[in-house]
């Protein structure tokens, strides 16, 4: 008879004591344990014979730190740090993830408007243009790769083109006399149909500017789709895109940024082409005249596509956007009721957003006010200088816990943080400055010929 398990069964054989107590060597063991000195304790067992070894090593043969983690020029420190020195750092670091088939797509576009805003912090004329950034979004030769295809579809399409498509409609004499009639007495909706019916854009699109920006939307998408209509596999692509960057640059990004909210195939549209669609808005921000206005459009949209993209969890992707609108980082919300939080760049514990974070900070434009650093980035600095002890780079993370120190002070004294922070920072300090006094601080033979030799100075001298 074949036993039936179900959910009961399993329960209750999970409940039965082992028959056999050398099974449990199996389970507990091995075991392991981080010592305070950077060595690491294992033991395992042997079941053939009653002799156990206790292994020691050290965390460097068992935790596998990259190297441009151990090389990275911190603490950064304005006035001090030289931008050049983050930048050489920054151009191998970029090559080497580029590099990396595994590494994160969207990390990699990180790392290079990382880079990108270092080093325009060289140039010293004027603070760094958005469109600057358009080419580290997505590669120019890729999206000309694009064009060129997306012209040979159009090529070969032309055939289903009638005559009457490729050119232009225009209202008759007896079309534009009612036009101007229902314009005479304001009815907007109505001079529009007659527009539209009769497949004058030009027109519709004059009435339409009269009707507000949703109204004017709804005329472009509808002239984008009939002019893409049949063009190949890529119409629907192009619509969405040159679609986007009109919105923009009218004002009405936010209205954009809710239709991807609320329809799922521009939901998918705009995640899986974030970068692309950032790229093409950025690229067309040079030929406005009004840089300061153009400048304040951009900014809002980079930050409500942010919110956007952080919601879907593409994490990464939003954080470009905030890196690009020059957000700070804080544990406020980024918006009152978003329920968003850019306290770092990527996942706070990992090892690239400790170095992407910093990195950040250096580069923020502060707008000339006083500027020690981000508070929230206090526990992901205290975090590389554990694992820089963890390294033996006591020196190191002595400097990089000092720089904790300062940034500390910010907070009130008696707050529960400054506390917390204080006590965690001076443990370690006390770490690296013990490891530094017994290996560092040992004394140098020239050290001793020196004591020695004033001894002697002092003996001949009848001290």
């Amino acid at each position: 008879m074949q036993h039936k398990f179900t959910p009961e069964s399993i329960q209750h054989q999970a409940s039965v004591p082992y028959s056999n107590p050398e099974q449990l060597l199996s389970r507990q063991f091995p075991i392991f344990q981080w010592a305070s000195n950077g060595k690491i304790l294992s033991m395992k067992p042997s079941q053939y014979s009653g002799v156990t070894n206790i292994k020691i090593s050290s965390v460097k043969s068992h935790v596998d730190i990259p190297k441009y983690f151990i090389d990275f020029p911190g603490p950064l420190i304005r006035g001090k740090t030289k931008p050049k020195t983050i930048s050489t750092w920054l151009s191998n670091t970029v090559e080497l993830i580029n590099g990396d088939s595994a590494y994160d797509p969207n990390g990699k576009i990180l790392w290079q408007l990382i880079a990108k805003k270092i080093e325009l912090m060289d140039d010293k004329k004027m603070l760094p243009k958005l469109h600057e950034f358009s080419a580290k979004l997505f590669d120019p030769t890729d999206l000309l790769a694009f064009i060129q295809n997306s012209s040979y579809n159009l090529s070969q399409n032309s055939g289903m083109m009638t005559q009457q498509q490729m050119t232009g409609f225009k209202l008759d004499f007896e079309g534009l006399a009612q036009v101007l009639t229902y314009l005479r007495v304001g009815d907007h909706s109505t001079a529009l149909d007659i527009a539209l019916k009769n497949n004058d854009f030009s027109m519709a699109m004059v009435i339409s500017s009269l009707m507000g920006k949703e109204k004017w939307t709804e005329v472009v998408d509808l002239y984008l789709k009939k002019e893409f209509q049949g063009s190949g596999p890529d119409s629907e692509f192009a619509v969405s895109l040159l679609s986007s960057i009109f919105q923009v640059f009218i004002g009405n990004g936010k209205s954009l940024v809710s239709d991807f909210s609320s329809n799922p195939s521009k939901t998918q549209w705009a995640i899986q082409n974030w970068n692309i669609v950032l790229a093409a808005i950025l690229a067309n921000g040079t030929s406005s005249t009004d840089s300061a206005a153009t400048n304040s459009l951009l900014v809002g949209f980079l930050v409500d596509f942010g919110i956007f993209l952080y919601n879907k969890k593409e994490f990464l992707a939003a954080s470009c956007c905030f890196i690009l609108a020059d957000i700070p980082l804080s544990e406020n919300e980024l918006l009152p009721e978003s329920n968003v939080v850019f306290k770092s760049i990527g996942a706070s514990n990992s090892l690239d957003s400790i170095l992407l974070s910093e990195v950040y900070e250096f580069s923020f434009n502060a707008n000339g006010a006083k500027f020690n650093g981000f508070i929230s980035l206090i526990p992901s600095k205290i975090t590389r200088s554990e694992v820089l002890l963890l390294q033996d780079e006591y020196s190191l993370a002595s400097k990089c816990l000092d720089a904790c120190s300062q940034v500390n002070k910010e907070l009130p004294k008696t707050s529960a943080l400054h506390i917390k922070y204080s006590y965690i920072i001076g443990k370690l300090k006390t770490q690296a400055t013990d490891h530094s006094e017994s290996w560092i601080g040992k004394p140098t033979l020239s050290g001793v010929w020196g004591t020695l030799d004033k001894s002697f100075n002092k003996l001949i001298g009848g001290d």
